[in-house]
């Protein structure tokens, strides 16, 4: 009769109270968010609840045979010496959501919040135990609601930290910041501007009237596909940021920075098919939307994070570009630019975490052409070392953290081999050549 009293009072309790307190490692293993949501410090230190539910844990626990101290609110959990075996029966772990549930997890009942230790009880130690019985749906809802940033274990790129220009995470849900905004705007429309008056300058202005189709698929090797690829990338990559930046959550940022790569992409497509020499190119625009696509399905597609597009660019005068292979613009100097996709090795190796290859060495795989405005135009394909930049070089302030995040999207000089028509060659900071003696490297 006592044990069905008490079972009803427990059930009582559960019912009325806000949240649950205590769950079986089989629904931690099968849910792990589905996690108490209490503070848990060091032992001896002080915890605060509410106080609408600190009666109700209080007898939860009192009927659960789990020796507590309690004083008015707040709490302090006894000596550990109450706790028979304390070794054996009770681990403190500091961790982030219940991520390490592999070993002793299994066979211990688990009081745990986001962020702070984790005691875990041996189920052995217990006469009984409790389990209450709140849906997981509601724990997951309520740990939403309190969460008002993405997790910042899950900020990641290709299992490196990702980094904001603010330094914060990326908001849940929208709340723009008037100011961040406004400068985000101001300095996107003034790039835009810059950049129209250079296409302009170079392809748009007087030079023809009505719209036409003209598709280039094959006339510079491909090498302006890559390039409209690279293009609808990063203007995404840098649009997100900006959003971001204005306070949008993570998601409309993601979806928002790929809108207005599109869009930038599809209006320079829009002005060629003014251009007298150039039109509305479908093989273009097909680049454009393909680039778009890349970025927005990285974020979705973790796998394809061990891909990444960079961009090198080199004046030509100081890399050996004769004056008649030069254009106007540098966005179309195709003689002077490479396309790379920087791989991730040790995120394709089997145990990553195990693996001796460094975490900042890539390798790149290259694509440019040679001869751009001369009848000796070739391709030329490329294999070097690239760099992590993230992992590389030291964590700083917000500002620089973002810098190097984005400073991954260029292939800084670095061994390489160069395969042409015009034959193989080994150079120490591609594209650059050195010469030492009668040698050039």
């Amino acid at each position: 009769m006592k044990f069905l009293l008490i079972l009803c009072f427990i059930l009582k309790a559960t019912v009325s109270a806000k949240t649950t307190l205590l769950i079986t490692a089989d629904n931690i293993a099968e849910k792990p968010e589905a996690v108490a949501r209490f503070q848990v410090t060091e032992i001896g230190e002080p915890h605060t609840y509410s106080q609408d539910i600190d009666y109700k844990i209080e007898k939860i626990l009192q009927t659960s045979n789990l020796i507590f101290n309690f004083t008015h609110s707040p709490y302090t959990f006894t000596s550990i010496k109450l706790l028979k075996s304390a070794e054996e029966n009770i681990l403190m772990l500091n961790t982030s959501y219940l991520s390490h549930r592999t070993t002793k997890t299994k066979n211990h009942i688990t009081l745990t919040k986001k962020s702070i230790n984790e005691i875990c009880w041996d189920k052995s130690t217990l006469a009984t135990y409790i389990s209450l019985t709140l849906s997981d749906h509601l724990l997951i809802d309520q740990a939403r609601d309190e969460q008002k940033t993405i997790d910042g274990n899950e900020f990641k790129y290709a299992g490196s930290p990702r980094f904001t220009l603010s330094g914060d995470l990326p908001n849940i849900s929208t709340q723009i910041k008037p100011f961040q905004a406004t400068l985000a705007l101001s300095v996107t429309v003034a790039t835009g501007i810059a950049l129209h008056i250079n296409q302009s300058a170079a392809w748009w202005d007087g030079k023809g009237t009505s719209f036409y189709f003209r598709d280039d698929w094959n006339e510079v090797h491909f090498a302006d596909k890559f390039g409209h690829f690279m293009g609808g990338y990063f203007i995404s990559y840098v649009a997100r940021e900006a959003f971001v930046f204005s306070g949008f959550s993570w998601d409309q940022s993601i979806f928002l920075g790929s809108l207005v790569g599109l869009l930038a992409q599809t209006y320079v497509e829009f002005k060629d098919g003014y251009s007298e020499n150039t039109g509305f190119s479908p093989s273009d625009f097909t680049a454009d939307f393909l680039g778009v696509s890349y970025f927005y399905l990285q974020h979705y597609i973790p796998f394809l994070q061990n891909f990444s597009p960079k961009w090198q660019y080199a004046p030509p005068e100081m890399i050996g570009i004769p004056p008649n292979a030069r254009t106007k613009s540098f966005l179309d100097n195709y003689n002077s630019t490479t396309a790379w996709i920087s791989i991730h090795v040790r995120n394709l190796f089997w145990g990553e975490e195990e693996s001796i290859w460094p975490k900042w060495l890539n390798i790149g795989l290259g694509y440019g052409v040679s001869g751009y405005c001369t009848p000796d135009i070739c391709s030329r394909f490329v294999i070097g070392i690239d760099y992590n930049l993230v992992e590389l070089l030291p964590d700083g302030v917000p500002f620089w953290n973002w810098l190097k995040q984005s400073l991954n999207g260029i292939k800084f000089p670095a061994p390489a081999i160069e395969f042409s028509t015009y034959g193989t060659r080994f150079l120490l900071l591609y594209p650059f050549t050195i010469s030492i003696g009668s040698g050039q490297f």
